[in-house]
């Protein structure tokens, strides 16, 4: 399953990369890393249950619009492994690989600078409990969120990107009568791409 979603997402960006070949450097392309702060917990069975804090890596792609660079949309896939925490002692892992889409307006005279919405949807693999035992499946869903930016180029080809959002994130079981675990982070990332 990951492994196709990964190759239609790298498909769909050779795809669009190709499509806007002839543009000025309206697209950039890069790779990323990150720190996610999750920022909900959830009581499941009367123990507070929460992802830990932990390192995102993953693809970033933007193309600008109009002549005046004010609008871009953007596409995204992160890549984490979460800690989950009963009481505050690790029960298990999770795995989350979100496909986001970004619609920004740029601002500032040299249009560096961005905020924008997010939706996306978000792959979670199955929960591994420590020390073994059966894994659990979790539900795969929709996201929303809110992000801003700012691109720093170096010479006309490459720019560093940084990126701070929120996501309305959620894990649930794949079971009947499930408690639903809020994580809803702050993701910050920063990267390194070709602009063409």
């Amino acid at each position: 399953m990951r492994t196709k979603v990964l190759m239609t997402v790298a498909a769909a960006v050779l795809v669009a990369s190709q499509a806007f070949a002839a543009d000025e450097k309206k697209n950039d392309l890069g790779v990323v890393i990150g720190y996610i702060a999750p920022m909900s917990d959830s009581t499941v069975g009367g123990v507070k249950t929460e992802a830990d804090s932990t390192v995102d890596y993953g693809f970033a792609y933007k193309h600008r619009f109009l002549d005046s660079n004010r609008l871009s949309v953007g596409l995204n896939l992160l890549y984490a492994d979460f800690d989950v925490k009963d009481d505050g002692q690790k029960s298990g892992t999770v795995s989350n690989l979100p496909i986001l889409v970004d619609a920004n307006w740029h601002l500032l005279a040299n249009k560096n600078l961005y905020v924008g919405a997010t939706v996306g949807y978000s792959n979670w693999g199955d929960f591994k409990p420590e020390g073994g035992g059966g894994n659990t499946s979790i539900k795969s869903d929709f996201i929303y969120g809110l992000n801003a930016g700012y691109d720093i180029p170096i010479g006309d080809r490459f720019c560093i990107l940084t990126n701070l959002r929120y996501l309305g994130l959620k894990a649930e079981p794949d079971v009947p009568n499930s408690s639903k675990l809020s994580v809803n982070p702050i993701v910050a990332n920063v990267g390194f791409a070709w602009r063409f």
